[in-house]
């Protein structure tokens, strides 16, 4: 917020907000809202989702949503999203929190299959050339699997036993 990017965040149910001139907890604000759904349709999914304009102390005019859908491939829930740009529609702000999903991922496949966090160096230059070869890493095992029935383990293993890669970093 401070550096004025744009982002959109999940609150948890008790974060409280200002709505209609009221200090009120997300699940009030989401229940209220969810008395007149709205039914939308985002890539085959049935998601209801209802946006309002809150105000954060300290931040300003924010738009609030409360979703009930299966956002991160899990079973449908109610989610309170939370976006720092005033009087975004919802449609929008479930397409952004959507979107971050995909940064998820990588961070997890990053850690998993490329050894990011395996570093102990202390130099600022090490830690760029970890990182970077970290990075590498998994762009070569996903370049390699592409067209095959492989999983990105059994890529990693493959080159381990051809000695390319040595604890998820390439030689």
């Amino acid at each position: 917020q401070e550096w004025g990017l744009p982002f959109v965040t999940r609150l948890k149910r008790n974060h409280r907000l200002n709505w209609q001139g009221r200090r009120l907890q997300a699940r009030t604000i989401g229940r209220r809202l969810t008395q007149d759904k709205r039914v939308y349709r985002f890539s085959g999914l049935e998601v209801w989702a209802r946006a309002a304009a809150v105000h954060q102390p300290g931040v300003g005019s924010m738009t609030f949503v409360v979703v009930k859908d299966g956002l991160d491939g899990e079973k449908p829930t109610v989610k309170y999203l939370l976006a720092s740009t005033p009087h975004l529609a919802a449609r929008e702000v479930v397409r952004r929190y959507k979107t971050r999903w995909i940064i998820e991922v990588f961070f997890h496949d990053l850690k998993q299959m490329a050894s990011l966090t395996g570093h102990q160096g202390q130099k600022q230059e090490a830690v760029y050339h970890h990182v970077a070869f970290s990075m590498l890493a998994l762009v070569m095992i996903d370049a390699l699997r592409k067209g095959t029935a492989l999983s990105a383990p059994e890529v990693k293993q493959i080159l381990q036993q051809h000695d390319v890669i040595i604890n998820g970093r390439p030689c």
